[in-house]
């Protein structure tokens, strides 16, 4: 694979990596219309000033639920309601460039998505965007701590039986980042949410269109374009 004249970016592709897990919304489909539908519905829905999503992105559902609805006597009725609009309105979602290329290409041992939705809302999403389903999927469900925690990462790298060192993290966010960071993980951003000042990664690239992969015996090299 060629090198770049970025340093950073030029050690990433000559990386070889035992496996890619990559995170679902705005990085694998564009879920923006579906989650502004049903977010959307839901604070006006409480009375909720929409600002206070602004920094939430990456979050999973029960946590901006719980910082958002401090009140436990209605905070279970309130997860259950935006649960059931984001799955309603998940057929708003569309496959963002390079994503099938990705699915299609990388084996299921060495790729697994791991993100904060919940397991049925990452599924619909993923089949409305008319993408085939991987084999292993991670939710915030399945680990304590979601991100910009670690645990969702360091239990996607375990799932596939390697270490986090060897994994290369794909994220949109600025907590999915800084998860994949404290994991352990190399890190590649997308800037389908935030622009390329705002991220912190060993590599940036506008999506997945971006990204072309060699896979091996050996494992997973990245070419990013310039």
């Amino acid at each position: 694979m060629p090198n770049s004249s970025n340093p950073a970016i030029a050690s990433l592709q000559a990386r070889i990596f035992q496996c890619v897990i990559v995170d679902n919304d705005m990085t694998l489909v564009d879920s923006n219309p579906g989650i502004i539908s049903s977010w959307g519905t839901w604070i006006s829905e409480h009375g909720i000033d929409q600002f206070l999503l602004s920094d939430k992105a990456g979050m999973s559902t029960s946590a901006i639920v719980a910082e958002l609805i401090p009140d436990e006597d209605s905070w279970e009725q309130a997860l259950k309601r935006i649960d059931d609009l984001e799955l309603e309105f998940a057929y708003q979602t569309t496959a963002l460039p390079g994503s099938e290329r990705l699915l299609k290409k990388l084996p299921d041992s060495r790729l697994a998505v791991a993100s904060s939705g919940t397991h049925p809302i990452i599924r619909a999403r993923i089949q409305a965007a008319g993408l085939s389903l991987p084999t292993h999927i991670v939710s915030s469900d399945d680990v304590e701590r979601a991100k910009p925690a670690p645990d969702i990462f360091l239990f996607a790298a375990a799932l596939l039986g390697f270490e986090p060192a060897d994994c290369l993290v794909i994220e949109d966010s600025q907590n999915g980042l800084a998860a994949g960071r404290a994991a352990g993980c190399a890190t590649l951003a997308l800037t389908t949410s935030h622009p390329a000042d705002e991220l912190i990664a060993d590599g940036i690239v506008n999506t997945l269109g971006d990204v072309q992969w060699l896979v091996t015996d050996h494992g997973v090299q990245v070419e990013l374009a310039q």
